[in-house]
């Protein structure tokens, strides 16, 4: 056989090899990994380590050689494929950090994030100097990796907070707002902290003169970003609306773009080409150019085929068996997590969180993820860190991500048990919506909840659009869930709705139109029944089946039937006690 440029047919066969084998694998594992804590991420890390030098290299060392040889030119496109991943990853984590929405919640967010990240990282500061020395790399030089490792202790997953929430039905609410953006704002610093760090190992020393540079040049980078984002992407994007294929592979190829341009540019300030990405993705999200079929184009792809292989190739390259620590396993697993919830449950308390929701806010604080895994392996491969310590960050990653879905619907659904049943409109109450975008489609049903509720239709139609500027309320798969906090109000009113032909513009996640709408409205006092109403919806929509059926139902009275069966005859987890005719509790 012949060759392909510096590539011969022998290395692009066993590409195609590993390919099958480690996408077949994670999709057939994070199947099951979905099904109980809502991320593949765990089963990614699973099948690297079952098929590297920890189990198939330790048992059947002929089996792992021939299928990852040692030479480069066989490995090499594999690791190509993982970090082009491992960056469109970064770029996608951007996008989720919606800068208005931090903006707007500016005061309690800063303090939440201020708070929840000072405790643990203090913690982790002190602790950090009793790590053994086995988890640090050659390029150690005391302070530098010791506040790397620090760092670890202190920042959470965002990512896997987020797929918790979204799992749980809560995402769309008050304190899934509030939860994410605090988190956003964590993660953002956690990226600065680490790629500005990790830079500096690379370079061999830290230079104060260089830190100084960045120090200076980082954030007049994101503020140059977020204004030329704004002034010159957005108009780009106003053209590329339309809705067809072409112009939609024509907004995913700007964003890429965006995502090389920045990386090109933090890499030449002196900063990790991660970090460019990741700020790509906050000018994206702040020009508007990254509608939600643009995001679903992006998200799908780069989960179904670059991410898996990045996750992977990390599990082939460390031996956790023989790199195993139990004193550093211990700390980054347990003591790190701890820390986090200490610090976001104080962060809580001193920001006002109703305390029936600040075990729930501490635990979103509380994963290991992706971004611990990928600061680990760049710093592993700059020798800031030593494998001991990428391997407790693999088996942290493991328990902690796969605990937090089954943890998160613990902690919402140990409030007891309440029906909503009775706060739906009467059977044969309009329930059709004719609206075809969502700013008319919000007004229909803020005139119906104001005849129900005894409130001004434009109060309720201002307080609801008001929250979606805030943070969208589309829940996916065609549903959306608009709710707002009313002055005034004495008891919760929830309006359902269903359009045939679709409501457009409301930025589903998946880009698809909105179909089914439950229009939820909560005094203003009381921040914890929304989150149970959400989350008492949400979670029958999720059984197999349930949205198709309302979706196709023929008139608004076999709609209402179906509901009412759906949401469980009177058998629906609520908790709390509930409200008497004055909506007092």
């Amino acid at each position: 056989m012949g060759s392909f440029g510096i590539l011969s047919d022998r290395s692009i066969l066993s590409f195609l090899v590993q390919l099958l084998v480690i996408l077949g694998t994670t999709r057939i594992v994070g199947s099951f990994f979905k099904r109980v804590s809502g991320s593949r991420l765990p089963a990614e890390i699973l099948v690297g380590i079952a098929l590297g030098p920890t189990l198939l290299g330790r048992f059947w060392p002929a089996a792992f050689e021939a299928l990852f040889p040692r030479d480069i030119e066989r490995r090499l496109p594999l690791e190509i494929t993982g970090w082009i991943g491992i960056l469109l990853f970064l770029l996608t984590v951007g996008l989720e950090i919606n800068a208005l929405s931090a903006w707007r919640m500016r005061r309690q967010v800063a303090r939440l994030s201020a708070v929840s990240l000072a405790i643990p990282l203090a913690g982790g500061a002190a602790l950090a100097l009793f790590i053994p020395p086995e988890a640090f790399g050659p390029a150690h030089d005391g302070v530098l990796t010791t506040m790397i490792a620090a760092g670890f202790l202190a920042v959470a997953a965002m990512p896997a907070a987020m797929r918790a929430l979204s799992e749980s039905g809560i995402l769309a609410s008050d304190l899934g707002a509030m939860t994410g953006t605090a988190l956003s704002i964590n993660e953002l610093a956690g990226w600065v902290f680490f790629t500005t760090a990790i830079s500096s190992v690379v370079r061999g020393r830290i230079d104060s003169i260089l830190l100084a540079r960045e120090a200076i040049l980082v954030p007049t980078l994101i503020a140059a970003g977020m204004l030329l984002g704004r002034k010159g992407l957005r108009p780009l994007a106003l053209r590329l609306r339309g809705g067809n294929d072409e112009e939609t592979g024509a907004a995913v190829s700007i964003v890429v773009l965006t995502g090389i341009l920045c990386g090109v540019l933090t890499t030449l300030i002196g900063v990790h080409a991660f970090f460019g990405f990741f700020l790509a993705g906050l000018v994206v999200d702040m020009s508007g150019t990254a509608s939600a079929s643009v995001r679903s184009t992006i998200g799908r792809t780069m989960d179904a085929v670059f991410v898996p292989v990045f996750f992977v190739t990390i599990g082939i390259k460390v031996d956790v068996f023989g790199s195993f620590d139990w004193r550093i396993v211990v700390l980054v697993t347990l003591v790190g997590p701890a820390l986090r919830f200490l610090g976001a449950w104080i962060a809580a308390a001193v920001s006002g969180v109703p305390r029936s929701n600040r075990a729930l806010f501490a635990a979103c604080n509380t994963p290991s993820g992706e971004l611990h895994v990928i600061i680990a392996a760049v710093a592993c491969e700059a020798g800031a860190l030593g494998e001991p310590f990428l391997a407790a960050v693999l088996v942290s990653v493991l328990v902690n991500t796969t605990i937090l879905g089954p943890w998160v619907r613990f902690l919402l659904d140990r409030r007891g048990e309440r029906s909503i049943i009775d706060l739906l409109p009467p059977i044969g109450t309009d329930a059709a919506v004719s609206a075809s975008d969502r700013d008319d489609a919000i007004r229909e049903l803020s005139d119906r909840a104001a005849a129900l509720a005894g409130i001004d239709g434009g109060t309720i139609r201002a307080a609801v659009l008001e929250r979606e500027a805030s943070m969208g309320t589309a829940f996916g798969d065609r549903v959306a869930f608009p709710h707002a906090r009313i002055p005034g109000l004495r008891k919760p009113v929830i309006v359902p709705g269903y359009s045939i032909s679709g409501i457009r513009g409301w930025n589903s996640p998946d880009g698809r139109d909105v179909r089914l709408v439950f229009l939820i409205l909560t005094p203003e006092d009381d921040q914890d029944l929304q989150l149970r109403i959400l989350r008492g919806i949400a979670v029958p929509l999720h059984r197999p089946g349930a949205i198709p059926r309302l979706a196709s139902a023929r008139n608004e009275e076999s709609f209402q039937l179906e509901l009412r069966s759906l949401l469980g005859d009177q058998h629906l987890e609520l908790k709390g006690r509930p409200a008497d005719a004055h909506g007092n509790r």
